[in-house]
């Protein structure tokens, strides 16, 4: 099993607390998530407890999560790796496009994105993936170095922008108006007692 490498349950009894690892195990080639925390007695770690559990949980958790009708959302891990994506097989073959780029060159694009969102943690990107333009939000999640991915087409994005623009447009033109509206009430309201003032001061003026 892969998780043998970055095993929990050591990291736990070096003074680790909440570790989580996840792999593909080699003897039943089932998904695996493994969780891990220390036991301390008297201020000294004395041993570790240590879950398990289907590994396709990560999966499901993004599943249904994304922006607009062609957003999804996905997990990797510190090395760039997917551990939970709608597409389950993507997981199962541990897809890992920094790899795929050194053999295909359609994943060049998609590579140095994977590498900026290692890198930085959090933040957003733009890339080409399978001949479209795409933008991810990321962020870490807490307490391990899986990264959440949120993708959103370009062109989906970009659509909703005239629709942004016409509404702006169509609120600011009723603000215009009531602005126009409410302007006329209260100048008339203001200006009509100083014309009657005036008249008045003209009808004395007269002396009548």
């Amino acid at each position: 099993m892969q998780i043998a490498a970055n095993n929990p349950a050591r990291k736990a009894l070096l003074g680790q607390s909440r570790v989580a690892a996840f792999g593909v195990s080699e003897t039943t080639q089932e998904l695996t998530l493994m969780y891990a925390t220390y036991i301390k007695k008297d201020g000294i770690i004395v041993g570790a407890v240590v879950g398990l559990r289907n590994g396709d949980a990560l999966s499901k958790m993004v599943e249904g999560i994304g922006y607009g009708e062609k957003g999804y959302s996905y997990i990797i891990n510190g090395e760039g790796t997917v551990i939970g994506h709608g597409d389950i097989e993507l997981v199962y073959n541990q897809f890992s496009p920094i790899n795929d780029a050194k053999t295909d060159k359609d994943s060049a694009s998609l590579s140095k994105a994977f590498e900026k969102i290692i890198k930085e943690k959090e933040g957003t990107v733009s890339y080409s993936y399978e001949g479209e333009d795409q933008y991810s939000g990321y962020s870490l999640i807490e307490g391990t170095d899986w990264i959440f991915i949120l993708v959103a087409s370009e062109a989906e994005i970009l659509s909703s922008i005239p629709i942004l623009r016409n509404n702006i447009l169509i609120f600011a033109a009723i603000v215009f108006i009531i602005s126009i509206v409410i302007t006329y009430i209260i100048g008339h309201s203001i200006a009509k007692p100083i014309i009657k003032t005036v008249e008045s001061s003209k009808k004395i003026a007269s002396l009548d």
